[in-house]
């Protein structure tokens, strides 16, 4: 049987899906700009440069609807920081439904960042290979 894709919103080019099981909404924002617009639209206040500094965080608030939303952030567009994000959602998303994961079996868990990197990962990786062939064109003598 074919995996059912999740409902995707199109938040002016922020990648955003609900949630499976637990409801809310999960968002992947690239860049400053993502990420204003996601805070604007969740009616929150955008961050000041230093959130900026780091490779990426995970953010937890709620929508307009008080729906739990989680934007995880990712500067470097690198695979490795996705899923160390993606861990951090999790924890913030079972943690918001009070679903245990600290011992005995952590399918649950599992199944989440499987879901969530499933989803993720087409927008990351097709980032990352837009600001490679940047470099690649500004260092082309041609």
């Amino acid at each position: 049987m074919a995996k059912k894709p999740n409902a995707k919103r199109d938040l002016a080019g922020i990648t955003s899906i609900q949630i499976p099981l637990f409801g809310g909404w999960a968002m992947l924002t690239l860049d400053r700009d993502q990420h204003d617009r996601a805070m604007k639209w969740l009616g929150a206040k955008p961050y000041g440069d230093d959130q900026f500094k780091c490779l990426g965080f995970c953010d937890e608030l709620d929508d307009k609807e008080g729906r739990q939303c989680i934007i995880v952030h990712v500067s470097d567009w690198k695979l490795d920081t996705l899923g160390h994000e993606l861990a951090h959602a999790a924890f913030k998303i079972l943690d918001h439904r009070g679903v245990e994961t600290g011992s005995g079996s952590r399918e649950t868990f599992c199944y989440l960042i499987d879901h969530m990197f499933a989803e993720f990962f087409p927008a990351t990786t097709r980032r990352w290979q837009e600001e490679q062939d940047k470099l690649e064109a500004k260092n082309d003598p041609a």
